[in-house]
Order: C-alpha cells, then structure tokens, then sequence
C-alpha cells in the first residue's frame, strides 16, 4: 500500500521505520529543524532523520501551513495517510481522507483521554488499563470513528517513559493490522460516544513543581507521570532538586501531621521520607541541581540531611 507520513519524535519515527518495511512510503511531513544545544544549530526530527535514511520525499511546513505539504504528497497518489505525534493540527487532509484514507494512531481508549498528553494522566488519574486507538481523523481533536483498539495493563512501576515505549511497541502492530483491514475495503468505522469523552490536556513545564500539601499517593503518581519530563522537581537549600523515583509505605497509610509538610519526617544513609497533606513519599532515585542521578543511598551520604529539613 502507498503510504504517506506524518510525524516529529522518536517514537513516530519508530512507526515509520515499521511502515517502510510493509508499504511503500511517498512521502514523509514532519516539523521543521529547531535550533538546539548551546549554540543554537538547527537539528532535525527523528522522523526527518528516519526518512532521509529510507529515501523518503521529506516535508517541513511551519506551524499551520501545511496545506502546500498535503498538495505536494497527493502527487505521489497515497493510498493512506498516517498521522502519529506530528505535533499540528491538520488544517487541511489529503484528498479523500473524508472518506477514510487519514487515520491517526492515538494512546488511549478513546474516547477516553482526547487530547495532547494521554500517557501523563492515565498514570496521574491512577488507571489500572489503557492502550492504543487507531482511528479515522475528524475535525474535533480525537473524535474521529474507531478502527481498532487494542488494550494494556498499566504496572505499577510505570513511568510516562516506559508506558509510552510499550504503547508503541502495542501501536506498531495495531496500526499494521489497521492497515490491512483498509487495504482490504474491511476496515470498520465505530463511532465514539462523545458523551464518556474525557480530556488530556497538554503538560507544561510548571506543572511537574511538587505541591507538598497534596496527598503521598497523588504525589507518587505524579512523580512517575512527569518522568521523563517535565520531572517532578522542587528545591532543597536553594537549589533545584528532581525527584525521579519515589515509592509509598508497602503496609501503613501514614496519617498527616506527624511533621510539618514538605520536611524530611524519617532520615537514614539508605532512604528518607517526606511528610505530605496526607501521608508521606520516600525518595528513592533524586537529581541535585548541578549534580548527576543519584539512588537515596548515593544522595544521603552527601547531603547530611537531619529530620526536620525542609523541601520547597
């Protein structure tokens, strides 16, 4: 089948990867290069770099402007368009993809989780489940008709990084599959109910800065959540401090109040604990402001932290 591409980061570039060896990919549309590094040089997507590698026709158009792209991609007659993590709205498709050619691979079990960051709030929300939706684009973001859907157990020790890896592992077949079925005129058009539809918005920046006052629980979540990025983070002796992993007590809920929130409740050279609004979070792998990865044990012996010290 003729397939053309859109998609930016490394795990898109990982689908293309897999479509170049099934289908014929005639084109590729990902960003344009973004300066990088200390001196600010142009640097291409993942994608851009996988395309060029496989002799691919490769599209840049900025933000908004990629009907040109689309014209350009319909002169090589694609079949399909695939869409994973491009990273724009398409303001325009392909021609036909009204009737089902534009499909987009999505990390969720819409319509549950529309939106630009589905991984980060399945993990926040606690969901024991989730998975891959491929589904025919529509104008709304993440309404279109389902194709497949394939669910996954999400584990306990998951973080946004390794359920984003396994997501992908699980969408590469799935959109494979999906493939076939279109190439098979087979390929179902389920449509979602709008009314369970639930949202993930985008995560910014700020939004890994730890709120002490919150529950342990919320604050474990968050802390698998936002790693790789943004990283949960907070300061410790005015320096930035990010906390990468971090565990609950196995057997006991902690009540609140048995230390101010934020301070360091129970310290030790192989852990130490940190009392929330409710219950409190042990450190277990943490990243000092201008310092590498460290496990607590690594932390601890030259941090001389005492019980009562304080987190921002």
């Amino acid at each position: 089948m003729r397939v053309a591409f859109f998609g930016t980061p490394a795990l898109s570039a990982r689908y293309l990867s897999a479509l170049a060896q099934h289908h014929q990919v005639t084109g590729v549309v990902t960003q344009p290069d973004r300066p990088s590094g200390r001196h600010r040089t142009p640097v291409p997507s993942p994608v851009k770099e996988q395309a060029l590698g496989i002799g691919a026709q490769v599209l840049q158009p900025e933000a908004g402007k990629c009907s040109g792209a689309c014209a350009v991609l319909e002169q090589g007659n694609p079949e399909t368009c695939v869409v994973v993590a491009f990273g724009q709205k398409l303001p325009c498709g392909p021609r036909n993809c009204t009737v089902g050619r534009c499909i987009n691979v999505h990390y969720s079990l819409l319509p549950k989780l529309r939106g630009a960051a589905p991984v980060q709030h399945a993990l926040l929300q606690g969901l024991k489940r989730t998975g891959v939706t491929i589904q025919h684009i529509a104008p709304g973001w993440d309404e279109g008709d389902v194709i497949l859907q394939r669910e996954l157990d999400i584990l306990p020790e998951d973080t946004c990084g390794t359920l984003t890896d396994r997501l992908t592992d699980l969408g590469i077949e799935t959109l494979l599959e999906a493939l076939a079925l279109i190439a098979d005129g087979t390929a179902p058009r389920v449509p979602q109910d709008h009314a369970q539809a639930t949202f993930a918005p985008s995560v910014k920046k700020g939004d890994g800065l730890i709120d002490w006052n919150l529950p342990a629980e919320a604050l474990e979540r968050a802390v698998r959540a936002y790693n790789p990025w943004p990283t949960a983070h907070t300061t410790l002796a005015g320096k930035g401090l990010r906390v990468l992993r971090a565990h609950l007590d196995a057997d006991t809920i902690v009540e609140s109040g048995e230390g101010e929130v934020g301070t360091f409740v129970e310290v030790s050279t192989e852990a130490a604990a940190v009392t929330c609004g409710h219950g409190r979070l042990w450190l277990d792998e943490v990243q000092l402001e201008g310092k590498k990865r460290m496990t607590a044990p690594e932390f601890l012996r030259g941090a001389r932290l005492t019980v009562g010290a304080r987190l921002g």
